[in-house]
């Protein structure tokens, strides 16, 4: 079945009941609206008299564009998840790959000796999705206002920074960032 909202969705007892989870793959600015409606729904769920069949959620990254929405969103994860409500997953597949594990493995090991810097430089062709007045829920805020920047930074950022995280498992003492605007002129 195809549904015009979750809300439709949800409401179609037959179909939401025996969901095991569920994807949630919309422009970023709506990440933590969604979240929070299957958070709700998979509480309901795993508490009502259907079994408690848990309800999980895979969010594709980032998982929300302000700070105050993250911090909200990872609290209702952490005590959907100590429940036993379902589980909720960021999803970073670069992670996984071969060459991250190995990447990963090499770190770990010792034989590069102490990281004390890491510079890194991620850059890539998106300015027909980010750059274009018509993908709104990408490039501009919402009513609230509350999301910083366009889309490019929270939807390719946060891959570089996930893997630096990962394979170096570091924690940052300083940051500096310098970001420019590329024009590419045809």
């Amino acid at each position: 079945p195809v549904y015009s909202s979750i809300n439709d969705l949800l409401a179609d007892g037959a179909v939401a009941s025996t969901m095991d989870g569920v994807i949630i793959c919309t422009p970023h600015i709506t990440h933590h609206k969604i979240g929070l409606q299957f958070l709700e729904y998979g509480t309901k769920r795993a508490n009502g008299d259907d079994g408690g069949k848990p309800l999980h959620i895979l969010m594709e990254k980032p998982m929300t564009t302000c700070v105050e929405e993250a911090k909200s969103l990872h609290e209702l994860v952490s005590e959907y998840e100590k429940r036993g409500n379902g589980t909720f997953l960021i999803n970073h597949s670069a992670n996984y790959r071969e060459q991250t594990k190995a990447a990963q493995s090499l770190v770990m090991s010792g034989k590069l000796g102490r990281i004390r810097l890491i510079t890194a430089i991620f850059a890539s062709p998106l300015t027909w999705l980010f750059d274009n007045k018509a993908n709104k829920g990408w490039n501009e805020p919402d009513d609230s206002g509350k999301m910083i920047g366009n889309g490019l930074a929270w939807g390719q950022a946060s891959h570089m920074l996930a893997w630096i995280y990962h394979v170096s498992n570091v924690t940052p003492s300083r940051v500096y960032c310098q970001m420019t605007n590329s024009v590419i002129n045809s």
